[in-house]
């Protein structure tokens, strides 16, 4: 907004300025404004963002998946609680909070779990290890496998 000076003997007026209807500035007492030397740029809105087309590469249709297969879901093999509430290992307990962002790899031995700063890694029956879950190292700051 450009306010020109006043001129002597104009009448004085309060100015409210009005933000996208959210915010009006209290009216100034002893402001001597000519109404007609009173100049308002208006700004042009922004043009509307278009998002851009999407298109797949030559040959998608041929991989995508449009239905739900026939066949059966997997079978759950084993089940054993990771890192979250409650959860205590060797090196204490965590205390994660949410949302959670989980990582999970597993080896032929073991079994290596992130979720958001902490990670754990457990056994998998195998070979090595008679039974899956157990607790070998956790709960741990993630940055623990990467001190210098």
């Amino acid at each position: 907004m450009n306010v020109q000076a006043p001129r002597a003997g104009a009448t004085a007026i309060a100015i409210t300025i009005v933000f996208f209807g959210f915010a009006t500035s209290a009216p100034r007492s002893g402001v001597n404004i000519a109404p007609e030397t009173l100049q308002v740029e208006m700004q042009t809105p922004a043009a509307p963002i278009i998002p851009p087309v999407m298109k797949s590469p030559p040959g998608a249709a041929l991989v995508e998946q449009r239905s739900p297969g026939i066949r059966p879901a997997p079978s759950l093999v084993k089940s054993f609680n990771g890192l979250g509430v409650g959860f205590v290992g060797p090196q204490g307990s965590a205390a994660l909070r949410n949302p959670s962002d989980n990582s999970l790899a597993v080896g032929p031995n073991h079994i290596f779990q992130i979720v958001n700063t902490r990670m754990a890694i457990y056994t998998k029956r195998g070979t090595q290890f008679d039974r899956t879950g157990k607790v070998l190292y956790g709960p741990v700051p993630t940055n623990t496998i990467f001190k210098g």
